[in-house]
């Protein structure tokens, strides 16, 4: 019998430690020599370059937690990880270890996609130029749920409002989304 999808999770969202190092993910992506397939741990060590502790987990982990895609998780549940540049190779299913019913294995594969080989291979080739910059936004702007309701708000009159006039100047704590209707992102047809 096949499962049937009801619920959808979304993880919690770290994009890359610091926000002025958006290069994080096209520095990583730019060390794959192909589209081979890699272990969770290969790619936060061989790509990312973190070292991991003797419990087997990564420090600093959230450093590279969205580069994945969906991956269900349970029989009713897929779980958006993040922006899609790694799809899971290894086919979903639930296996049994040491009683306990696992929809993901450390041995589990991970392919980078498409996007991930161009963006990395565009970063290698020119790290000051813009062309990745535009993939990765292009990538969030795709995958990110919550910055695609963002963007939708902005692309219907909302602004951001600073604590200083200055772009993202101040507490950016204190930043105010403004608008002037009500607008629903999830309405059909993008109805106000």
């Amino acid at each position: 019998m096949e499962s049937v999808i009801t619920r959808i999770g979304i993880g919690k969202l770290a994009l890359w430690p610091e926000a002025a190092r958006i290069q994080t993910y096209p520095a990583a992506l730019a060390r794959l020599a192909n589209d081979e397939a890699f272990t969770r741990q290969q790619i936060g060590s061989e790509l990312f370059g973190l070292s991991y502790g003797p419990d087997g987990k990564a420090r600093r982990e959230s450093t590279f937690s969205n580069v994945f895609g969906f991956v269900q998780i349970a029989e009713d549940k897929v779980f958006l990880r993040g922006i899609n540049l790694f799809r899971r190779e290894t086919p979903h299913g639930s296996h049994m270890v040491s009683g306990i019913r696992k929809w993901e294995l450390a041995t589990d594969q991970w392919r980078p996609t498409q996007e991930a080989i161009v963006m990395g291979r565009a970063y290698r080739n020119d790290p000051g130029d813009k062309v990745w910059k535009q993939m990765l936004a292009e990538q969030l702007a795709r995958f990110e749920p919550r910055l695609r309701v963002f963007l939708h708000l902005l692309s219907h009159g909302h602004v951001l409002k600073f604590e200083q006039p200055d772009y993202f100047s101040g507490n950016t704590q204190r930043t105010e989304l403004i608008g002037d209707k009500t607008v629903y992102p999830f309405a059909a047809g993008g109805a106000e």
